[in-house]
């Protein structure tokens, strides 16, 4: 199952099914709608929703409001905010027991799709921009070295680390796209907990770099060739630190 509509249709749907409020990826579906033109507002409503195939003769389609209610209470999620060559867009996927379901919101337009609950993770890569991974070797930087370098006793700046140079020559590159990903779950109240690292990529010409923090003590930056086994096996040990 495929459907498409407008985020501010989905808006719509999720407040006259109570289904709570909009994921955070679907942010800016909000609309004011005069009541002096809600008989024209609820057919264009009614339009979009028989446009995209989900109306029956009891009302809304409720395999599609399954999907829906996947992403609206999952217990995992996997989602970002991307950018390629064409532009910004956000993925999302998200499982609620054997059902799971990928969100792709490219403007105004949301895209739901059922997916495999058990390939999630690899649905959600999968969607990252077609880039390959860079290649060199692993960075790693602490957080210490990341500050601006303090002069010395004679008003001289300390050198800043080898790491520390290579990281910022690295950020400095021009980009051609990238993500910041993340991760979620609910626990056993319902509650929604996000993973408090997360990871960020940055499309070079020469390839993708994934980025993160690293460390329980002393935090150290990472900088690492960022294929797709790396950033899903990285994305589910962030998702394993939720508590």
């Amino acid at each position: 199952m495929k459907v498409e509509l407008s985020v501010h249709t989905l808006y719509r749907l999720l407040e006259t099914q109570n289904l709570g409020e909009p994921h955070t990826v679907f942010t800016g579906g909000e609309r004011y709608y005069s009541p002096r033109f809600k008989q024209e507002n609820d057919a264009q409503f009614r339009r979009e929703l028989e446009r995209a195939k989900i109306v029956t003769q009891r009302g809304i389609d409720p395999d599609f409001l399954d999907l829906v209610q996947v992403v609206q209470r999952a217990g995992t999620e996997y989602y970002g905010w991307l950018r390629d060559a064409e532009g910004p867009y956000t993925v999302l996927t998200a499982t609620a027991g054997r059902l799971g379901v990928l969100a792709e919101r490219i403007g105004d337009q949301v895209t739901f799709e059922r997916i495999d609950a058990a390939r999630a993770l690899e649905s959600f890569v999968y969607r990252l921009p077609n880039v390959p991974p860079a290649r060199g070797e692993a960075i790693s930087v602490r957080m210490a070295d990341l500050t601006p370098a303090k002069p010395d006793g004679y008003g001289r700046r300390s050198a800043a680390p080898p790491q520390a140079r290579k990281l910022d020559e690295l950020m400095k590159q021009p980009r051609v796209g990238g993500a910041k990903l993340y991760t979620a779950k609910r626990d056993q109240r319902g509650r929604r907990l996000r993973a408090a690292e997360w990871i960020t990529a940055i499309d070079l010409q020469a390839g993708r770099w994934a980025i993160y923090k690293t460390g329980r003590g002393e935090t150290s930056v990472m900088a690492v060739p960022g294929s797709a086994q790396f950033i899903g096996k990285r994305l589910r040990e962030l998702h394993e630190t939720i508590d």
